[in-house]
């Protein structure tokens, strides 16, 4: 959370010393609450300070990159809602079909995906991702299907299934697309933090009990991205 100048302050050695620059160490606060300063040009800044205004500083929201280039992004927002501050990465569009979808059905829709573009005030607006979503309960027809959407559209997934063997096998067919397994839960989140990492995917997670979600980039090694549905 970021915190006030006055906040801030109080972390500061207090001795209005100028050499950051500013007259005063409230000064300073303000500056650094403002995001006009780095804590690095106090030459007197505890490690402690550094600790709290380092972690303060951290986008609420962590950022992932998607996609085999890595160039679809997500997160990494300085502010948790839109209204305070145009988001720097868009909101994703993404389109669903179910693996147990009539094959024609599928193909179309995989073929509008890929051809879709709307350009709209200089903008141009594509359908972002595909999710599938496990239907069947079949392991083969899921992760075929997972195949072929990524084959036909070249976009990042989001593969959705109750079956941790389902979701390996579908993470295994798409490797290397930087898509996201979804969903983990609390019984199977070190299984498929395993199947993410070693296919290069990011994990999302879900609880019964939470309304968000959380987003592991493949080996992070920590929980460091978190978005809330």
């Amino acid at each position: 959370m970021a915190l006030t100048g006055l906040q801030i302050q109080k972390l500061l050695p207090k001795t209005n010393c100028k050499e950051c620059g500013s007259n005063t160490c409230l000064a300073f606060a303000m500056k650094l609450a403002a995001k006009k300063a780095e804590l690095s040009e106090c030459p007197y800044a505890s490690d402690e300070a550094k600790k709290i205004l380092g972690a303060a500083s951290e986008p609420p929201v962590k950022g992932i990159a998607l996609g085999p280039e890595k160039n679809l992004k997500l997160g990494e927002e300085t502010v948790l809602y839109r209204h305070e501050k145009t988001f720097v990465h868009q909101t994703v569009f993404a389109v669903n079909i179910n693996d147990n979808d009539n094959p024609q059905t599928i193909e179309k829709t995989l073929a509008s995906v890929r051809d879709y573009l709307l350009e709209r005030v200089g903008e141009k607006l594509r359908v972002d991702m595909v999710c599938v979503t496990d239907k069947s309960g079949n392991s083969a027809k899921f992760a075929a299907i997972c195949a072929k959407a990524y084959e036909v559209t070249k976009r990042p997934l989001v593969m959705r299934s109750l079956n941790p063997a389902n979701l390996a096998a579908a993470a295994q067919a798409v490797k290397g697309s930087n898509s996201v397994i979804a969903s983990a839960t609390p019984k199977t989140a070190d299984e498929l933090r395993k199947v993410a990492d070693e296919n290069g995917h990011v994990l999302a997670l879900t609880a019964r009990i939470s309304t968000s979600f959380q987003l592991f980039p493949p080996s992070s090694g920590t929980a460091d991205s978190a978005i809330s549905s």
